[in-house]
C-alpha cells in the first residue's frame, strides 16, 4: 500500500490508543468475510487492516514502524486537546446538539501571535530557520531547537509585553456538536492548544456514555431484558413495547425459556437509511407473592403435573 498506516485508518500520526481501536472496529465490520461472503478484495482489506491494528496497538511494533516508515520531522503545531463530554444513550439517538466551552491556549490578540511589538518574526540564528539543532551523525536524530522552540522563527525586536513574547494567552472557545449513535471518540482539527508559527493542535472530545438500567446499546442494535410471568412463557402473549420512542410488539412463543433471545429485525435505532436490530432477552419472573385464586390454580397445575407418569432414567 502506498499510503501509510496512519493515512489508511484516516488518523493524525499521534492518534490515540482509542481512536485507533474505534476505526478498526468499524473497518472490521464493513470488511468482515462474514459480511462479505466470496469477496476476495474485502477479504485482503480485512487481513490489512487487522495487521495495521496489530502493529499500531502494540507500543514496540508502533515504535518501529514510526521510526521505519514516517518520515522525521518537527512538529510545528500546539499540542492536543483532551475533554471528556457526559451524554446519555438517548441523547445519542435523538442526535442532540451539545455546546462545548474549552479554554485553550491561543494567539495573543496584541501582538497577532508573533511575540513581538512589530508583529514581525525573524528566521532564528541558532538553527538557521529549521527548527532543528545537533549533527545527526554525530549524535542520532536531530532536536527540536531550544531557542526558538521548534518554530524556525523568534520575535523580531521588543517582546510583546502582553504575552511576555509567548505569543500566546489565555482564550476562551465555542464548539457545537451534534451527537450521533455512532459517537464515541470526535477529533476536532485545529481547535486544540495554538502554537507561534505553527498550527493549532486539535481538540479530541471522549464521550463517556451512562449506563442505562433498560437498554445495552450497540451502534443501531438494541438489548433489552424482558421480564414475562410463568403463564406467558408456557401459553405466550404479545407484549407492546416502546423502545427509544418507537412501538414494537413482542410476540411471545410458546413454551418461551429463560434467557431465551427474542430478535426482531429493523426494530432498532435508525440512523440515516439504516436501522438496528432489536433483542429481547427473557426472564421468567416467579411471583414472590400470589392470590388465594391463583395459588389454586397452580395446585391444579401441579396436581395435573403428578398425575403424568415420570420417566424412569436408567443408569448403566
Amino acid at each position: 500500500m502506498s499510503k501509510n498506516y496512519y493515512e489508511i485508518f484516516s488518523l493524525p500520526d499521534d492518534a490515540t490508543e482509542d481512536e485507533i481501536k474505534v476505526v478498526y472496529h468499524k473497518l472490521a465490520i464493513k470488511y468482515h468475510p462474514d459480511k462479505n461472503p466470496g469477496d476476495k478484495i474485502a477479504e485482503e482489506k480485512f487481513r490489512a487492516i487487522t495487521n495495521i491494528y496489530e502493529t499500531l496497538r502494540n507500543p514496540e511494533k508502533r515504535k518501529k514502524y514510526d521510526s521505519q516508515f514516517i518520515k522525521q520531522r518537527i512538529s510545528k503545531r500546539g499540542a492536543n486537546l483532551s475533554i471528556s463530554l457526559n451524554v446519555t444513550i438517548f441523547e445519542l439517538i435523538e442526535r442532540k446538539v451539545k455546546c462545548i466551552a474549552i479554554e485553550r491556549r491561543g494567539l495573543c490578540k496584541e501582538c497577532a501571535g508573533t511575540g513581538a511589538t512589530s508583529r514581525i518574526l525573524k528566521k532564528c540564528i541558532y538553527c538557521d530557520g529549521t527548527g532543528l539543532q545537533g549533527f545527526s551523525l554525530v549524535l542520532g536524530a536531530k532536536k527540536k531547537c531550544t531557542y526558538c522552540k521548534g518554530v524556525g522563527k523568534i520575535p523580531d525586536g521588543e517582546e510583546c509585553a502582553e504575552c511576555n513574547g509567548t505569543a500566546l494567552m489565555p482564550e476562551r472557545v465555542q464548539y457545537t456538536l451534534t451527537l450521533n449513535p455512532f459517537l464515541e471518540i470526535v477529533r476536532i482539527p485545529k481547535l486544540g492548544n495554538c502554537y507561534m508559527g505553527g498550527t493549532p493542535g486539535d481538540l479530541i472530545i471522549n464521550l463517556i456514555i451512562a449506563k442505562n438500567h433498560l437498554y445495552k446499546v450497540s451502534g443501531l442494535n438494541v438489548t433489552r431484558i424482558i421480564e414475562i410471568s410463568p403463564a406467558q412463557a408456557i401459553i405466550g402473549d404479545l407484549i407492546k413495547l416502546k423502545v427509544f420512542k418507537k412501538n414494537i410488539q413482542l410476540k411471545i412463543p410458546s413454551g418461551t425459556q429463560d434467557g431465551q433471545r427474542i430478535r426482531l429485525i429493523d426494530k432498532g435505532i435508525t440512523y440515516k437509511c439504516d436501522t438496528g436490530n432489536f433483542d429481547a432477552i427473557i426472564h421468567i419472573k416467579i411471583p414472590l407473592i400470589i392470590s388465594e385464586k391463583e395459588k389454586r390454580i397452580y395446585q391444579e397445575l401441579l396436581n395435573l403435573e403428578k398425575e403424568v407418569p415420570c420417566l424412569t432414567i436408567m443408569s448403566f
